[in-house]
């Protein structure tokens, strides 16, 4: 063999072991494979959620605006129980702001007097109150992606509407 062919020869061996080095571990593809599968099911709860509401109505007060971007990140990561009830408290939060320190029964028909909601709305903020207490108490109570999706949008909605 000759010297080029002896440099060839080591050329190709290094680049088989390096590229043997390079390659991902089965553990490694696995969890790129989960990382990939988690970053779809996010992109697809952001696409059936739709668009971010105007935040400038709420990012010049952190405390509606954190919650909000709370919610927001949970629902988008799969833990709707959690997103679902601190929507509820957000939505219960603007219309005490809006209409004082009320049970959130009061505040739900002072906005329906007001017709600041719909009707549909009216009883669906009705639903998300009675079963807010539920959900936060029995915890093997399932919350549907369907619902918190909707519970999220409305908070969305009355965001732009009530502040």
């Amino acid at each position: 063999m000759s010297k080029n062919d002896d440099d060839f020869a080591a050329l190709v061996f290094g680049g088989l072991i390096g590229a043997a080095m390079a390659a991902p571990k089965p553990e490694e593809k696995q969890e790129l494979q989960e990382y990939r599968t988690l970053k779809q099911e996010i992109a697809l709860r952001q696409q059936k959620l739709g668009g971010l509401p105007n935040l400038n109505k709420i990012i010049g007060r952190p405390e509606y605006y954190n919650a909000f971007i709370e919610a927001y990140k949970m629902y988008l990561h799969g833990f709707f129980r959690g997103s679902s009830i601190i929507s509820s408290a957000l939505l219960e939060s603007i219309l005490k702001q809006k209409f004082g320190e009320k049970k959130f029964y009061d505040l739900i028909e002072e906005a329906s007097k007001q017709e600041l909601i719909s009707k549909g709305e009216y009883h669906f903020l009705h639903g998300i109150r009675e079963e807010r207490n539920e959900s936060a108490h029995e915890i093997l109570k399932e919350i549907r992606e369907e619902d918190c999706n909707i519970i999220l949008r409305l908070t969305m909605r009355l965001i732009e509407r009530l502040l």
